[in-house]
């Protein structure tokens, strides 16, 4: 059986991610359209299919309805087609998910028909999600990544990417103990559990094969997987040639040590090899001469070479091509394989390709890919390497276009769209069509959804703005300090590194400003000089701090009248958000909220005392993903939720609520928490349990409820059954004192609560738990 999880929001949960955009790059129309024809009628450079121009969402339909989600689409879709986008991907997660496939030693998951990308709404990256993998296959045996001779490098253009990121070698020395550790530790142990379905088919082991795959790794990791060695690579292109100039490359050449040069060309017309170098000097004294196809980005192979090479030549090698009069010398990079392939035949002539036939242009399925812009701007990207005519462009079938429009070809390696200026202002998804002729052949191309435009889809991850602000000094070791004081904000604060504020410091926002730190925030007020972040007028944006390995310290600090942090495409929920890092608070105020939470914190670890969060418009504190502990603090008129945690690990003591409209504490996602010394007085449910949590807990008084004291009830059914168990509770014996839904589980003071039916949609439709 071929088992494989639907993409959705549901894989997310379980995955402990927030529910965002998940895309593939790419489609199969161009495999299918070519499947079963003849090589008369196959274009190879045709640019349909294209992964750079075409991303699936998937529930696109859905998440379009909502603005945020269409600017993302926007900003991934104008940002992949420039020429260098690493900053797209969150380098660390994909360098783990290409470590996992060189342990398996099976790249093919790397593949973009077999990878989906989940887009991280805090760190406004992409992430890998790989699938379609086979194995383990024995490096020793097999060589590396031998299936479908596919390499990741060449054949996918976010690894290409990312082994020019700067802390990619850094991330790849970190993360192979990490991967070694987590495949030794649960890679058998997992596939044996999966095995128990299937009690007639014989044990599989991999433990042998992971193994040796990872003592090859770890003793060949820069020749596998591309790490730079930055005196190597200085040392061969001294070699090679001194008077050589940087220029795109016509080819990547790969050596492996059979001797075996795989030449890929990354032009989109036939390129000329011509002689190999060793060390600087020619190997042949004539002309190899041999003609490299084309390069198409759907049908990516090399052209294979065996020489008399044999061993490690690291830095010796390199090729000379020829292309349109010019010679280019190119270094040869290794690669470990003993796989062969067929050499291609010798020619004596170059020939440029031939533009599409009329049989090939009959089997387009369209010319153009289009895309639509909220101020009018009309982007149409040529599939095709030669000119094609926009004959009319229509509006709910009738004809908005004035005059035709030639629209030339793409070049090679290029997506430059001609943009045609429109009156179609606004959102036109699957409105517009565009009708297009190619050798007497016409073609319709629906523009299927409208687009933001550069102005709404900005980053303000990627910007530091620090210069702007002129009261923050930066430190030698390339920290930063608030100095005490009243400072005034106008306008954004982004910076990277850590930040400290002095005592008695005063930050006064305008409704705009914002404070964003990748790294830690170190605030330590004292009790007679306290740290204050309140609005200039009426609000302001709030603070993120995010990814860092340094505990964030919070002392004696307030924050007032904040506001959820939005801007381009973050947005975020809470006035004060912690995402990916560590947090101590003591003696910190929450006060007058008016973002979806005060304070959230996800995917952190966090050890919270004597704060107060007071009249918020919706939750106080929201716990993500998180782990660690809240205890000394109090909670009162609020809104939504005192306290709501999902997926996370708590432990809860000596808190206090008062007029709480929803929970006051809220457990789900499949949470563990530990309630201890809680007071509860006036609040729509006291505690409840859900989704696969576990409550446990004792002195507990609970008064003044109005839907239940305490709940135990399933929302999301693939969480499983939740649990409540409870002793030492103080609550009045009233008729909805406790709420067990069937399915789910509940103890009071040692007495099991009978079940009953609960109508849970009907409970998120009630004034009191509706948002």
């Amino acid at each position: 059986m071929n088992i494989e999880e639907h993409m959705s929001k549901e894989l997310l949960e379980k995955q402990q991610r927030k529910e965002s955009l998940i895309i593939r790059f790419g489609d199969e129309r161009k495999g299918s359209l070519y499947n079963h024809a003849s090589d008369d009628e196959k274009y190879n450079l045709y640019r349909l299919s294209d992964p750079a121009l075409i991303l699936k969402v998937y529930d696109v339909n859905d998440y379009m309805q909502e603005p945020i989600n269409r600017k993302r689409i926007s900003y991934l879709a104008q940002e992949r087609i420039k020429k260098d986008h690493a900053y797209l991907y969150d380098t660390d997660k994909y360098v783990k998910s290409l470590l996992l496939a060189a342990l398996w030693n099976d790249a093919h998951p790397l593949y973009h028909s077999n990878s989906r990308h989940y887009f991280n709404p805090y760190t406004l990256k992409l992430e890998p999600i790989a699938s379609d993998s086979i194995g383990p296959i024995p490096i020793r045996n097999y060589g590396i990544f031998p299936r479908k001779s596919f390499d990741p490098f060449v054949n996918n253009i976010v690894y290409e990417q990312l082994k020019n990121a700067d802390d990619y070698n850094d991330l790849f020395k970190s993360n192979l103990p990490f991967v070694v550790n987590v495949v030794n530790r649960s890679a058998q142990s997992s596939l044996n559990d999966y095995q128990k379905y299937f009690p007639l088919d014989a044990p599989i082991n991999i433990e042998s094969a992971l193994a040796s795959n990872i003592y090859m790794l770890q003793e060949n990791s820069a020749q596998y997987l591309n790490q730079k060695s930055k005196s190597q690579d200085a040392l061969a292109k001294k070699k090679i040639d001194r008077s050589h100039k940087k220029t795109d490359a016509h080819v990547q050449v790969f050596y492996r040590q059979n001797g075996v040069l795989d030449i890929y060309n990354m032009i989109p017309d036939e390129v000329i090899f011509d002689n190999i170098l060793l060390d600087g000097k020619m190997t042949s004294e004539e002309s190899i001469n041999i003609a490299l196809p084309a390069y198409t980005p759907n049908i990516f192979k090399p052209s294979s070479l065996n020489t008399t090479f044999r061993g490690g030549m690291r830095g010796r090698l390199a090729i000379r091509t020829l292309y349109n009069g010019k010679y280019q010398v190119t270094p040869v990079k290794d690669v470990i394989s003993p796989i062969t392939y067929q050499i291609p035949d010798k020619t004596v002539s170059f020939n440029y390709h031939s533009k599409p036939n009329s049989t090939q242009s009959k089997k387009f399925l369209e010319h153009v890919h289009a895309r639509h812009y909220e101020n009018g701007d009309i982007a149409i990207f040529n599939l095709l390497d030669d000119k094609i005519k926009l004959s009319d462009l229509k509006l709910d079938g009738k004809s908005v276009l004035t005059d035709e429009v030639i629209i030339p070809g793409y070049s090679a390696g290029e997506y430059q769209p001609t943009v045609i200026t429109s009156n179609l202002k606004g959102t036109y998804d699957s409105r517009i069509t565009l009708h297009t002729q190619y050798k007497d052949n016409s073609r319709n191309y629906t523009v299927p959804y409208t687009y933001f435009s550069e102005n709404y889809i900005y980053n303000p991850l990627v910007i530091e703005n620090i210069q702007s602000h002129s009261f923050i000094k930066k430190t030698k070791n390339d920290a930063y300090v608030v100095p005490a004081g009243k400072w005034s904000i106008t306008s954004p604060i982004v910076l990277k590194g850590d930040l400290y504020i002095e005592s008695g410091t005063e930050l006064k926002f305008s409704s705009g400003a914002y404070l964003i730190v990748e790294g830690s925030l170190n605030a330590k007020g004292t009790y007679n000089k306290p740290i204050t972040f309140k609005a200039k007028d009426n609000d302001w944006k709030g603070v993120y701090i995010y990814n860092s390995n340094k505990q964030s310290v919070l002392e004696y600090v307030s924050f007032h009248n904040a506001n959820a942090l939005t801007d381009g495409i973050l947005e975020l929920t809470g006035g004060v958000t912690f995402y990916n890092t560590s947090v101590s608070m003591r003696a910190v105020g929450f006060y007058s909220s008016i973002a979806e939470d005060a304070l959230n914190l996800v995917e952190s670890r966090f050890q919270i005392g004597n704060i107060e969060v007071y009249d918020a418009i919706s939750d106080g504190i929201d716990f993500d993903y998180s782990e660690g502990s809240i205890t000394n603090s109090h909670f009162a008129r609020i809104d939504g939720d005192g306290i709501d945690f999902s997926g996370s690990n708590v432990e809860v003591s000596n808190l206090s609520f008062n007029a709480i409209k929803d929970k006051a504490i809220s457990v789900g996602e499949g949470t563990t928490v530990s309630v201890r010394e809680v007071s509860i007085v006036d609040s729509g449910v006291g505690i409840a349990s859900k989704d696969g949590s576990v409550v446990t807990g004792s002195n507990i008084k609970i008064s003044d409820f109005n839907l239940a004291g305490v709940m135990s009830y399933v929302k999301k059914s693939f969480y499983g059954s939740p649990s409540l168990i409870l002793d030492l509770v103080d609550m009045p014996k009233t008729e909805n004192a406790y709420s067990r839904q069937k399915n789910s589980y509940m103890k009071i003071n040692g007495k099991e609560i009978s079940e009953e039916s609960v109508d849970v949609k009907g409970l998120y439709k009630s004034e009191i738990m509706a948002k």
